[in-house]
């Protein structure tokens, strides 16, 4: 029982470390992201995917509308 527990907590602190890594190498992507397009001086609000372009307002609004249809759609369906 005890040998479980000491496993449990070390896989605790490696997951822990690992999410730390996650976000202080997407920092630093995005950092270096910063850096490269601002030579081009590109709006660094925009997405442009299959020549259409996107500002990030745009998709934070479609992301927001695509999770109320969600949860509307997982309601209704289980009322069925």
């Amino acid at each position: 029982m005890l040998r479980t527990r000491i496993e449990e907590s070390v896989v605790q602190e490696i997951l822990r470390e690992e999410s730390e890594w996650l976000e202080i190498a997407l920092a630093s992507f995005d950092e270096l992201s910063v850096e490269e397009f601002l030579k081009f001086e590109a709006n660094l609000d925009t997405f442009v995917v299959d020549s259409s372009a996107l500002s990030c307002e745009t998709l934070i609004e479609r992301d927001v509308a695509m999770g109320a249809r969600l949860i509307r759609e997982s309601f209704t369906s289980s009322r069925s």
